[in-house]
C-alpha cells in the first residue's frame, strides 16, 4: 500500500492544511494509482535507535481502516447505475467500501474514481482478487485504469465456470510461479548478484562495490527463514524452464535479523531509514 505519514508545522500558513488539499496537490504530479492515502499525524514515532517507528505508524493505519458492515452499506451509493448494471454494482461498491474501509474520502459511486474514494496500489489487487472470489472478473491493467466505476462494471465478467477461466488463463502465461526452496538457490544467488552488478540507481548513488561473495553472504543470511516461511517465489519461463525472477517476503511482524559484514548491510540500512 502507498501511505503518507504527514505531519505538519503549526505555523499560521499551514495550521489548518488538510488531508484534501494534500491530496490536490499530489494529483497535479502524480497518476492515480501512484497516489498514497494521506494521514496527518501530530509526530512521527521513533524507536530507541531513532528509527521511524513503522510498526506503530501501521498499527495506526489498521485502527483508521476499522470496518462494520452499517459503515459499508451508508457509504454505497446506487444512484445512476443502470438496472443491467446493478446486480455487478451491488458486488462491486460494497467490495470497495470495504477494502477502502473508514480511509474512504468520498461514497461508492458509479462516477466516483477508484483511488479519489481511498484506493492505492495494493488494495487494488485485494479488490480484483475480492471480486473473484465472488464470481466476477476483471484483469488488475482493466481496473486501475478505469476512469471511474461505471468503466469497471462495464469490463467486470461474470465467471460462468469456477475453474476453466482460471486454468485458461494460466495456460496463456508464458511464466509459472514457484514457492521458495532449496533447489532454487544458486540460480537465486545469480540473479541477486547479476541484479546488484548492473548497478541500479541505489548503488550508484552510494557509491558500493558488491561482489559475488555479498550476495552469497546476504542469501546464505535469511535463505533457511525464507524458505520456512513460505512467503518467498521465483518465476520460471514456461518455453526453458529457466527461472528468470525471484521476489523475497517477509511478514513485517516476524522479520530475519539481518547483520551482514559486507557493504550491502549499508543498502539495507538506507531503506530502513
Amino acid at each position: 500500500a502507498l501511505i503518507a505519514f504527514v505531519t505538519v508545522t503549526h505555523s499560521f500558513q499551514c495550521s489548518t492544511l488538510s488531508v484534501s488539499e494534500i491530496e490536490n496537490l499530489l494529483q497535479k504530479i502524480l497518476p492515480p494509482y501512484m497516489l498514497p492515502q494521506i494521514f496527518i499525524v501530530d509526530h512521527i514515532p521513533l524507536l530507541t535507535n531513532g528509527k521511524t517507528n513503522r510498526q506503530e505508524l501501521l498499527r495506526r493505519y489498521e485502527s483508521s481502516c476499522s470496518n462494520d458492515e452499517d459503515h459499508i452499506a451508508m457509504n454505497c451509493d446506487y444512484s445512476g447505475v443502470p438496472s443491467q448494471d446493478l446486480a455487478k454494482a451491488r458486488i462491486l461498491f460494497p467490495t470497495i467500501a470495504s477494502v477502502t474501509g473508514r480511509s474512504s474520502r468520498t461514497p461508492v459511486m458509479l462516477n466516483a474514481n477508484f483511488y479519489e474514494i481511498g484506493g492505492n496500489s495494493l488494495n487494488s489487487v485485494y479488490t480484483v482478487t475480492k471480486l473473484r472470489d465472488q464470481g466476477y472478473q476483471i484483469g488488475i491493467t482493466d481496473f486501475i485504469t478505469a476512469k471511474n466505476l461505471a468503466e469497471v462494471l462495464d469490463r467486470m465478467k461474470f465467471i460462468v465456470s469456477d475453474e476453466e477461466p482460471l486454468k485458461e488463463a494460466i495456460d496463456q502465461k508464458p511464466y509459472v510461479f514457484e514457492s521458495l526452496n532449496d533447489c532454487h538457490k544458486e540460480d537465486v544467488i545469480e540473479i541477486i548478484m547479476k541484479g546488484f552488478c548492473l548497478k541500479p540507481e541505489l548503488e550508484q548513488y552510494l557509491m558500493l562495490d558488491i561482489t559475488r561473495a555479498d550476495c552469497l553472504e546476504f542469501v546464505e543470511a535469511v535463505w533457511d527463514f525464507l524458505v520456512e516461511k513460505n512467503f518467498s517465489f521465483v518465476i520460471k519461463s514456461v518455453q526453458n524452464d529457466k527461472i528468470i525472477g525471484v521476489t523475497f517476503n517477509f511478514d513485517l511482524w516476524d522479520k530475519p535479523e539481518l547483520i551482514l559484514k559486507s557493504e550491502l548491510m549499508i543498502v539495507f540500512d538506507f531503506i530502513e531509514y
